[in-house]
C-alpha cells in the first residue's frame, strides 16, 4: 500500500521522488507484522505458545456463543527421556509429539505448547462424541509412533478435558480444571505401571 500511494504521489507531482521512502516503509511494516506473529509461536516445536493460548481464551470468554473444549496433554516419562538420552533427544521427543498432535487434531482446533512437556488443544466443539474421538485419535497416533520403533524411547500421554463455560468461569479456572483432570489420568497411568519410578514421569 505505501508503494502504491508513493507511486500515485510521484506521478501527480513531477520531480518528487517518494518511491524509495515508500519501499522502506513497506519493508518496515512487513518486518513489524512478522515480529508480531512470531510472539505467538514456540520456537522449538513450531506450535502456538502460551501467549496465543491466553489470547484465544480471552476472545472465547468475550464471545460465549463459541463452543470450545480444552484438552490438556502431558507426556509420560519425559524426565526419564531427558535423563537417559540427554536434552537434545528430549527436544526431539517434544518436536515429534507436536507433530503427532497436529496430525491427530488436524483442522479440528488449535494445538499449543503450554509449558515444558505439556500441551493444550483447544477443540472447536463441545460435542462429547467429537471430543472422545479426538482424544482416542491422539492416543492411537502415539501408539502408532511407538510401533514404528524408530526412536530409543516410547511416547505416551496423560489427557484431561473440559468444556469452556465462558459465562461462568475465568480463563484460570478453565486451565486449572483441565490440568486437574489430566493429573487424574496420570494417576491412573502410575497405577497401571506400578513398577515405574514416579519421579521419572
Amino acid at each position: 500500500m505505501p508503494i502504491l500511494v508513493g507511486g500515485i504521489i510521484q506521478s501527480l507531482f513531477y520531480g518528487i521522488s517518494v518511491i524509495p521512502t515508500s519501499i522502506a516503509v513497506s519493508i518496515a511494516g512487513v518486518l513489524a507484522s512478522l515480529q508480531n506473529e512470531m510472539i505467538y509461536y514456540d520456537q522449538l516445536t513450531g506450535l502456538f505458545n502460551r501467549s496465543y493460548l491466553l489470547y484465544l481464551l480471552k476472545k472465547y470468554v468475550q464471545n460465549p456463543k463459541m463452543e470450545v473444549t480444552g484438552i490438556m496433554i502431558d507426556l509420560n516419562g519425559f524426565k526419564h527421556i531427558n535423563d537417559e538420552f540427554g536434552h537434545a533427544v528430549g527436544d526431539d521427543a517434544l518436536v515429534i509429539s507436536a507433530r503427532i498432535l497436529k496430525s491427530a487434531v488436524n483442522n479440528g482446533g488449535s494445538v499449543i505448547r503450554y509449558a515444558g512437556d505439556e500441551f493444550i488443544v483447544l477443540l472447536n466443539t463441545q460435542n462429547d462424541g467429537d471430543v472422545e474421538k479426538c482424544i482416542a485419535k491422539i492416543r492411537t497416533c502415539f501408539d502408532g509412533f511407538n510401533k514404528g520403533g524408530s526412536k530409543p524411547y516410547v511416547l505416551s500421554v496423560s489427557v484431561g478435558s473440559h468444556k469452556l463455560h465462558a459465562k461462568t468461569e475465568s480463563v484460570d479456572t478453565f486451565i486449572n480444571v483441565i490440568d486437574a483432570r489430566m493429573y487424574e489420568d496420570k494417576k491412573a497411568f502410575y497405577a497401571s505401571h506400578a513398577g515405574m519410578d514416579r519421579r521419572k514421569h
